[in-house]
């Protein structure tokens, strides 16, 4: 039938749920990308902090005028890369469920979709709830790019600090 609705093609209602379990899936992906992303800048933060300490330690033990200033140097990239480490580990508020007119009810989208007096059918409500799903999804990118830029930043930082205790620690042996 030319004139018909999407909705009342032959599979309409199937490929609908392929489109919203795409949908969450996404989503499922997203929550675990940012856990990722988070368990990697942790296990950065204890690189960052067992280098410095150990590379640290060994530049300290000897005294040179000549180090000072490349010292301070490793000393604030340590400080840089921590902060970063920190920004991209503050708490944020990820949504990663639907919300009903910014109301946290289950039970109100239950009644929009399910039992509500709009009468849709399966396939409108899976296609409508796909939508919104990956618009949390969308909302969630430029946050999750912030932290990727923040993550490769300190990782840079952190490979200057390193570079700079093993120059120290070269000098240092260089010059005894």
């Amino acid at each position: 039938m030319p004139g018909a609705s999407w909705e009342g093609r032959d599979g309409a209602v199937e490929r609908a749920k392929i489109v919203y379990d795409i949908a969450v899936s996404n989503l499922s992906l997203q929550h675990a990308e940012i856990d990722n992303i988070r368990s990697r800048t942790s296990m950065l933060l204890a690189a960052t902090a067992i280098a410095t300490s150990f590379l640290g330690g060994e530049v300290l033990k000897v005294d040179s005028a000549v180090h000072n200033v490349i010292v301070w140097l490793a000393l604030a990239a340590f400080i840089a890369a921590s902060g970063a480490i920190l920004f991209v580990l503050k708490p944020r508020v990820w949504h990663f469920y639907l919300l009903v007119d910014s109301d946290e009810d289950p039970k109100g989208l239950i009644q929009k979709y399910v039992t509500g007096p709009k009468e849709r059918s399966l396939a409108r409500s899976y296609i409508i709830l796909a939508k919104r799903i990956d618009g949390i999804r969308m909302g969630h990118r430029s946050g999750l790019q912030v932290m990727h830029r923040w993550l490769r930043a300190a990782m840079l930082i952190m490979v200057v600090e390193i570079a700079l205790w093993i120059f120290c620690i070269a000098g240092v042996r260089w010059s005894t």
